[in-house]
């Protein structure tokens, strides 16, 4: 199976697999359904590999400090098995 990891901030879609890959689009086609374009997709084989891909992602997450919350995430992730 494989696993992907983005982030969604300011309206842009950044991959918290391979943070250098930002402001990624959204498609659409007959096959896939929708999907985000260029995401890195990573194959896993056991729970473990699953969640070292999702401590990875999360620690790409960007957080600012907010007067309520010193690790404030001010974006929405969405992590796909």
């Amino acid at each position: 199976m494989t696993v992907s990891m983005i982030e969604i901030y300011n309206e842009k879609i950044r991959d918290l697999l391979d943070p250098k890959k930002n402001n990624l689009r959204i498609h659409e086609n007959k096959e896939r359904g929708v999907y985000v374009k260029d995401m890195t997709e990573s194959y896993v084989g056991t729970e473990d590999e699953v969640f070292a891909l999702l401590k990875i992602g999360n620690e790409n997450r960007a957080i600012g400090v907010t007067d309520m919350n010193s690790q404030s995430s001010r974006s929405h992730s969405c992590f796909v098995i």
